[in-house]
């Protein structure tokens, strides 16, 4: 992805987890799409991660990687977060937390080119 991107990406990211742990709304709102069309779908809170995975489409569109703690079982999560940079700034449009193992499977299913 394009660098400026990424990294830009990065500290909001480090930003959005934060407010996350920290039940910081004001952060979240500055954060997340507010409107009808967005989705906000999590369980439990995110613990953090120091590098997050950036991918980019071009210069406004990313979706993001990061740690999001365990379930009750101790199994990790990982939370899923597209960005979209509007007039006003990046904002989260869609979140989903995924169980890490539910990734490794999934990527073991997937076809190999």
């Amino acid at each position: 992805g394009e660098r400026r991107t990424v990294v830009e990406l990065e500290v909001l990211v480090a930003d959005y987890v934060g407010a996350r742990q920290g039940d910081d709304d004001a952060v979240l709102e500055r954060l997340l799409w507010q409107s009808a069309r967005a989705l906000h779908a999590a369980a439990g809170q995110p613990a953090g991660s120091p590098a997050p995975q950036v991918r980019t489409f071009g210069r406004d569109f990313a979706v993001t990687l990061v740690e999001a703690g365990a379930d009750a079982q101790g199994r990790p999560r990982r939370e899923c977060l597209a960005w979209v940079r509007f007039a006003q700034g990046w904002r989260v449009v869609a979140a989903q937390q995924i169980a890490a193992d539910a990734l490794a499977s999934a990527a073991s299913d997937a076809p190999r080119p």
